[in-house]
Formats: C-alpha cells, sequence, structure tokens
C-alpha cells in the first residue's frame, strides 16, 4: 500500500523553533477516542510503531504516558506467542546513563 506522511516544517534559523504537530479527538458527552495502529503481517511480521522524543543540544524532549482522571489505567503489555516454542514479546523499561566528568568535586 501507499504511505502517508505527516511533517511539520523545519527552520534553518538557530532561534526559532521547529514547526510541530498535534493531534486531538474531540470533546462530548463522552470524549472521542484516539487510535495509533500499525498494519498486520498476512505472511510475515506486523508493522512497529514508535514513539521518540528529540534530542536537544540542552536537555533533550519527554515522553508522558497518562491516564485520565477518575478511572483511567496506563497498561503497556508485551505481544502474546501465536507458535509453539515461540516466546511472546517482552516488556523493556529501561533509564538513561548519566555522564561524568572527573575532577568536579568538592
Amino acid at each position: 500500500g501507499s504511505g502517508v506522511t505527516l511533517s511539520a516544517g523545519a527552520t534553518d534559523d538557530m532561534s526559532a523553533a521547529g514547526g510541530s504537530v498535534t493531534a486531538s479527538a474531540g470533546s462530548g458527552a463522552d470524549g472521542g477516542h484516539m487510535q495509533l495502529e500499525s498494519g498486520s503481517g498476512a505472511s510475515g511480521t506486523g508493522g512497529d510503531i514508535r514513539v521518540r522524543a528529540g534530542s536537544g543540544s540542552e536537555t533533550g524532549g519527554s515522553i508522558q504516558l497518562s491516564a485520565g482522571v477518575g478511572s483511567g489505567e496506563v497498561l503497556i503489555s508485551g505481544g502474546e506467542s501465536q507458535h509453539d516454542g515461540t516466546s511472546a514479546g517482552g516488556v523493556k523499561i529501561v533509564g538513561g546513563n548519566a555522564k561524568t566528568t572527573e575532577g568536579l568535586g568538592g
């Protein structure tokens, strides 16, 4: 199938921010749903989804996952195995590495 690309504009101006992309569902008696889903593989691998915050010269961007106020929940789960003898998907949570500089202590 055909691909779709959605991107905001970049700038060469080192004092200006690049463009932002916002997608939001509508509010109502019940809030609208938002779904981000990759394609299934009919005879191979399913499509990946990647969420990545950008790097920065001072600090990198953040990613925030949160459920709604009330009784919302956040679920992170690995995929199930489809065949005997194959492992199920895993969930990995890894913190970043801190850089240290020798000789700057008191």
